[in-house]
């Protein structure tokens, strides 16, 4: 699967477009399986193979070029991060469930994360969660990472 032509052909705005970058080295490879567990599911482990996270740019009618927004999909290395200080936030703990059964990938750029579930210390199915900052509410939002970014970049998922 050519995740960076999968990308580029969703139904996009024409104010918005995407940033590829170097697929992911080994060594942050590394790093992430000294980290957790848990292998990266097959379908993410192919999208950081091809690029190692994916960018949103906006386009300003007065700006040459278009100036970088946030991720639709982190880097390896901003996985590792988010997920160990979720996991690691000493003030979480008194506010919400544990997320040692989320392993987020994204977010939605007003708190809420997008992520797998992980159980038994595995990610074994494909789905995609969001979590909301606000309730601690998780609810899946789509069937795998095709249709999480499909569904997100035509705007039918709603946070």
């Amino acid at each position: 699967m050519n995740w960076i032509e999968i990308i580029n052909g969703f139904e996009n705005s024409e104010e918005k477009s995407f940033e590829f970058y170097n697929s992911v080295n080994s060594e942050t490879i590394l790093k992430f399986h000294r980290t957790f567990s848990f292998d990266l599911p097959n379908e993410l482990k192919d999208l950081l193979n091809q690029t190692n996270g994916i960018g949103e740019l906006l386009k300003i009618n007065n700006k040459p070029s278009p100036i970088h927004i946030g991720f639709l999909i982190y880097q390896l290395e901003e996985i590792i991060e988010v997920n160990l200080n979720m996991r690691n936030n000493l003030d979480f703990q008194d506010l919400y469930m544990p997320f040692d059964c989320l392993f987020f990938i994204s977010n939605a750029g007003n708190g809420d994360l997008f992520g797998y579930r992980v159980l038994n210390n595995k990610i074994k199915w494909n789905e995609i969660y969001c979590w909301n900052h606000e309730t601690d509410e998780r609810v899946m939002v789509a069937n795998n990472l095709y249709d999480f970014l499909n569904r997100w970049i035509k705007g039918e998922i709603k946070v």
